[in-house]
């Protein structure tokens, strides 16, 4: 609850900061987490930026995964070289298939979940186009886990709440 409350907050603060230098800009990320993840960035204002953005892979465990995700990011102080900023966001989940403790294969009822989360991370500008960041969140399952079934009965895939560490590159198209 606490931090859909944020995510909401975030977003109501967004809506209020339409005018800056930055207004209308996009910018490429790419970030190495737990998800890997391809990005964009719209600069809603200087501080205040839209980032969707796409995930997958493949894993022993889970099989082939994939994610969509949306971030809202307010960076503190965006003129700077070194600037923390705060995020909050939800991602949605596809799992394809998973395997058991036993090694067989076992299918996922169902297989879509989504999360909502709120982190913080810090950007260093390296070059006026060119950023690296490192960055923290939280997320919590917004709706039912994703479970797999069993003869020995139902397992869960993922955690319902967890922390996920990142860092990536920004590369700003003026």
């Amino acid at each position: 609850m606490r931090l859909f409350a944020l995510s909401l907050a975030l977003s109501t603060l967004a809506t209020s900061a339409l005018a800056g230098e930055e207004r209308g800009s996009w910018a490429v990320d790419l970030e190495a987490t737990p998800n890997q993840r391809l990005g964009f960035a719209y600069y809603v204002s200087d501080k205040f930026s839209l980032r969707p953005s796409l995930g997958g892979g493949y894993s022993s465990l889970n099989g082939a995964f994939a994610n969509l995700g949306l971030d809202l990011r307010f960076e503190l102080r965006p003129t700077k070289r070194v600037t923390p900023y705060a995020m909050a966001g939800v991602v949605y989940l596809h799992n394809r298939f998973s395997i058991d403790p036993s090694e067989r294969l076992v299918t996922i009822r169902d297989p879509h979940a989504a999360r909502l989360g709120a982190g913080l991370g810090l950007r260093t500008r390296l070059t006026d186009r060119l950023s690296i960041f490192a960055e923290g969140r939280v997320t919590r399952m917004a709706f039912d886990d994703l479970v797999s079934t069993t003869d020995a009965g139902r397992f869960p895939l993922e955690k319902p709440t967890r922390f996920d560490a990142g860092f990536g590159f920004t590369l700003r198209l003026k």
